[in-house]
């Protein structure tokens, strides 16, 4: 197709942030503010019946803050933690109608919170929480479709560990308490499930 002989995809991303630490370095936190912006866009826009078929697409946008910490709350006792707020918008296209839409799968809100214990210097145990909002899923990510509203989900996650120099073990449960979810809509969530990890540092 002719189209596709445009101008190479490019992306423009500007950026800033700032670091900070408090309370006499007990707590560190980091702030940025970005805008990335994807020009000549090309995609397919019937995949499954046209799969040689591209178009491009014109620009997309993304825009948002990004906030993270972690800090000592006690001496054996840590939080970390961040949030995204993200707005995503197709502000140029070659379709008109396409204009304004938010972006393919693209969450406003996500965010995650961890807690970690160390009862001594060799053991510690963590858990914490990983939060994705709602989203907009378009059928084979064509904007040109009705998109389909996906709910958001929170998982859970924990671990436990032991080191013993030069050796570490941990054990980790991923979705604690097995949270049905969707990635997108052909890409269900993990189930629970196990991870035993040993390291020897040399």
């Amino acid at each position: 197709m002719s189209a596709f002989d445009a101008e190479p995809q490019y992306n423009e991303q500007y950026e800033v942030g700032v670091k900070s630490d408090w309370l006499n370095d007990r707590l560190s936190t980091q702030f940025s503010i970005y805008d990335i912006r994807k020009n000549n866009i090309r995609y397919k826009p019937d995949p499954e019946n046209k799969p040689e078929e591209w178009v491009v697409g014109g620009q997309h946008q993304s825009k948002g803050i990004e906030f993270s910490f972690i800090g000592r709350a006690l001496d054996n006792l840590f939080v970390r933690g961040g949030y995204s707020y993200m707005d995503t918008e197709v502000t140029k296209d070659n379709k008109p109608a396409n204009i304004g839409k938010e972006l393919n799968n693209t969450p406003r809100h996500t965010g995650n919170v961890f807690v970690r214990y160390l009862p001594t210097d060799k053991i510690y145990g963590e858990i914490g929480a990983t939060y994705v909002g709602d989203a907009k899923v378009y059928p084979n990510g064509n904007l040109d479709r009705e998109p389909n509203d996906f709910a958001g989900f929170t998982r859970l996650d924990a671990a436990i560990g032991y080191s013993a120099n030069p050796w570490n073990i941990t054990l980790a449960v991923n979705n604690l308490t097995n949270k049905e979810y969707w990635r997108s809509e052909s890409m269900p969530g993990t189930p629970r499930n196990f991870l035993v990890r040993l390291n020897y540092q040399f």
